[in-house]
């Protein structure tokens, strides 16, 4: 299920047939996204917005409408905590 939605029923409609590009219709706006191997594939659809600086550790804000179809068959940007290392340790005992 794609994020602005409770069912795709009541929430999604197909604007074009099921093919190699497909665009449905969400809460926010038009998305594009692509049939692989059978399995229609949405990619980096906004699901709240941005959460740096002050609104870090703040409840979700839901995503911008937008207008026009946004390109869903492509990744989105990679967390940035993804990109530092991290050390992880775990103390063994007594």
């Amino acid at each position: 299920m794609l994020p602005g939605a409770a069912a795709r029923t009541s929430y999604f409609s197909v604007i074009g047939k099921w093919s190699m590009s497909e665009v449905v219709e969400t809460t926010y706006g038009n998305i594009r996204g692509e049939v692989v191997e059978g399995i229609h594939v949405f990619r980096a659809i906004p699901y709240g917005r941005d959460t740096s600086g002050k609104k870090r550790f703040m409840p979700p804000v839901k995503p911008q409408p937008w207008t026009g179809v946004r390109d869903a068959t492509e990744w989105g940007h990679v967390a940035p905590h993804n990109r530092r290392p991290v050390l992880f340790s775990i103390h063994g005992g007594g």
